[in-house]
């Protein structure tokens, strides 16, 4: 992931010299390891947030610098990760994502949107991820997506509002649906609560109104201050 040439270059001629390995371009959930460039900041090992470090996490997968394919190069064979494994990605300073995803993944802990049912509204346009890449970080996070705002509104009446919620791009946040949303009691997040969380490893709480996650009191606010 986001590998200059000269660590792609390593990457080929570890798969040509070393034993039982192979590389996948895209993501896959059956790769084991993510090998990527790190920034240093602050003495932490850090990522760019992509698509692939993102899904590495919920995955459990080992994110480590190119440094390891490296050494192992040097030693002939494949060295434990620990030292080279990322400290998280530069948009939160390094939560540790990367270790605590590969311990919740081995000690078979539930995913972190399970139980979470969401629909999101809108076409999510750049910068924000895709609406298919939110999609897939939330299917890994075992989150459930219901198709329209009619089926939240079933779900929001059948459970009372808990764990139900929309998700929608800011520039696309209409007062027609925000106003159909609080009347329901449903809260309306942006993607950037999906990527804290994944990158925490934790469902981040949104229950305040004045939550930086929160689209439907941003925008009430913003209202009743006109």
């Amino acid at each position: 992931s986001s590998l200059p040439d000269e660590s792609s270059a390593l990457v080929k001629q570890a798969v040509r010299t070393l034993p039982g390995t192979s590389v996948v371009k895209s993501w896959s959930a059956s790769a084991t390891h993510i090998i990527t460039e790190p920034i240093d900041f602050c003495g932490k090992r850090l990522a760019s947030r992509t698509l692939k470090h993102l899904c590495g996490i919920l995955s459990g997968q080992w994110i480590v610098s190119s440094a390891w394919v490296r050494a192992s190069l040097e030693q002939g064979a494949w060295v434990p990760e620990e030292s080279y494994e990322l400290d998280g990605d530069m948009s939160t300073s390094g939560q540790h994502g990367p270790s605590k995803g590969r311990a919740a993944h081995v000690a078979g802990a539930s995913a972190i949107f399970r139980g979470l049912r969401i629909y999101l509204h809108g076409k999510f346009a750049h910068p924000s991820p895709s609406k298919p890449q939110l999609l897939e970080l939330l299917g890994l996070g075992g989150a459930s997506i219901c198709a329209s705002l009619g089926s939240l509104q079933n779900e929001a009446i059948r459970s009372g509002g808990v764990s139900v919620f929309a998700m929608c791009d800011g520039e696309e946040l209409s007062a027609d649906f925000c106003a159909k949303c609080v009347q329901l009691r449903i809260p309306i997040l942006s993607p950037k609560w999906l990527m804290d969380s994944i990158s925490h490893v934790t469902c981040l709480d949104f229950s305040a109104a004045d939550s930086e996650f929160r689209l439907d009191t941003a925008r009430l606010g913003a209202t009743e201050s006109k």
